[in-house]
């Protein structure tokens, strides 16, 4: 049993200690997208190739994956607040170390590293939360929390690409000190220890590295299964090895008291139905920002400058944060069971309203339909991972915390992943059919990443061949619209489904307790 010292019952201190714990998840989800727009700039400097290049942003993933459950386990067994603290302390040491790199080996190791300690203040920032509220408080805060998932995503882009422009890419890694350093002055001044006694401070060192090496290979068939194919016997290789170490790591955990995870609560309906609306919103929050920036820095459509495509991408962030700070007084007025399926159908009808809009490359209505989208995923955000952790014990939190964070990490790198299967898929039968009557081209791998990934020199290329055929240029932008108005009415697909078997099968009775 964890004996706690009673959390200050000033109100001030609980608000600052929601905005220490927001700011430092802000920081790292932020840092998770911020180098889309300057990878061009880092790429020229250190002289990647196009492989390593894609480790800057899945290494920090791979590494913060792994570790995830781990460290909300750690919250369990140990001090939360020391925990915070030492991911908070690593992650200002790994962004310094990140800023000074010399060369590509080193800044992708410094990067992996900072995944590692954003494992650490993921899961700690929620558990921080979870026990320091009540309520409609809880609701709020867990709001005001998830609400940064979305917004460092979106808005990680356009901060990127503006620092990168007028600074330098290594700003992006400095501003980091400020926040996390105001996070933990707040986190030693303001939070309680949490007391455990000696005893029973237990670390499962088996379960814990069989879980780290079994995420680690999963994660890393679902990187490179981008760049191998998914059906490359590589791929196939580790997802099978990651299967066989994650079994063997289930059957070493079954009833042990010490777990790191408890499968338990893998079995709740409750929790499944709301892990996979964790899944969708994040996905949405990451996926729906990440595509369209390629679509709105398209040559081929608008051919806006990354800092331009980013701040068209600022009003999903922001309806995403309202949605999020209103979600208590709505609670209180509409019936919680309701509003979990209204938040999806309004999801959807943004989305529906995107694929409209991406067809018809009509700005306002691309603006219009961003907002709507935003307000379904900041009613999601907030309500699903305060419904998966309401079957988690005070003593067992930081686990439930834990799994919470990881399912958010995978729904980050899979909205990528799947994202660019589903885009690519639409694009290349988009491409067959209607490049195939223009002599001359190959429509290979390289020829359609021209045309979907178009810059400005793109258009030039394709705009070469047949005499500077106008019609050709024509037929590429109908491929693009294709490609991307294909992959959001697949994720509109999912989500009216979803909305479907949450109106009918979630459990009422547990959402009303």
């Amino acid at each position: 049993m964890i004996f706690s010292k009673k959390l200050s019952e000033n109100t001030i201190s609980k608000w600052f200690i929601l905005a220490a714990m927001t700011v430092a998840f802000f920081t790292v989800c932020y840092n998770t997208t911020a180098l889309i727009n300057a990878l061009p700039v880092i790429a020229a400097e250190f002289h990647f190739n196009i492989v390593n290049l894609q480790w800057m942003i899945n290494g920090y993933v791979l590494v913060a994956v792994s570790f995830i459950a781990l460290s909300g386990k750690l919250g369990d067994i140990f001090d939360k607040k020391k925990v915070f603290v030492f991911g908070a302390s690593g992650y200002i040491l790994a962004s310094i170390l990140i800023a000074l790199s010399w060369n590509q080996f080193f800044l992708i190791g410094s990067r992996a590293v900072q995944g590692l300690f954003a494992a650490f203040i993921t899961s700690s920032t929620l558990t921080i939360i979870k026990t320091s509220f009540n309520g409609n408080e809880e609701t709020l805060a867990i709001g005001i929390w998830a609400a940064s998932i979305g917004i460092g995503n979106a808005i990680g882009p356009f901060i990127g690409g503006f620092v990168t422009t007028y600074l330098g890419w290594p700003y992006i890694f400095w501003f980091n000190l400020l926040p996390m350093g105001f996070s933990i002055i707040i986190t030693l001044l303001m939070v309680q220890s949490s007391i455990r006694p000696r005893q029973k401070e237990r670390i499962d060192y088996t379960g814990a590295f069989l879980l780290i090496v079994g995420l680690f290979l999963l994660v890393f068939a679902l990187v490179k299964g981008n760049t191998w194919s998914f059906m490359n016997i590589k791929t196939v290789v580790f997802f099978i090895s990651s299967i066989i170490v994650l079994s063997i790591f289930k059957i070493v955990e079954k009833g042990k008291d010490h777990a790191i995870i408890n499968f338990i609560y893998l079995r709740n309906r409750l929790f499944l139905f709301s892990s996979f609306g964790i899944f969708v919103a994040v996905g949405c929050s990451i996926g729906i920002p990440y595509f369209l920036n390629l679509y709105l820095q398209n040559s081929f459509i608008l051919g806006f400058s990354p800092v331009l495509a980013g701040a068209t991408l600022l009003p999903f962030s922001f309806s995403i944060l309202s949605t999020s700070l209103l979600l208590p007084k709505i609670s209180m007025k509409i019936n919680p069971y309701y509003i979990v399926p209204l938040a999806l159908m309004i999801l959807a009808f943004g989305l529906l309203g995107l694929t409209f809009s991406i067809t018809t490359i009509d700005y306002r209505l691309i603006l219009l339909f961003l907002i709507v989208s935003g307000l379904g995923v900041g009613l999601i955000m907030p309500a699903f991972p305060k419904i998966a952790l309401s079957n988690f014990s005070k003593q067992n939190i930081g686990q439930g915390s834990g799994l919470v964070n990881t399912i958010v990490y995978f729904a980050d790198l899979l909205a990528v992943v799947i994202g660019n299967i589903v885009f690519y898929f639409f694009g290349g039968r988009a491409a067959l059919t209607a490049l195939k009557k223009f002599p001359g081209i190959n429509i290979n791998e390289h020829f359609l990443n021209i045309i979907l990934l178009g810059n400005k020199a793109s258009v030039h290329y394709v705009s070469g061949f047949a005499g500077q055929n106008r019609i050709l240029v024509q037929a590429a932008q109908h491929v693009v619209i294709t490609a991307f108005s294909g992959l959001i009415i697949s994720i509109f697909i999912i989500v009216i489904i979803y909305a479907l078997l949450c109106f009918f099968f979630l459990p009422k009775e547990k959402l009303l307790d």
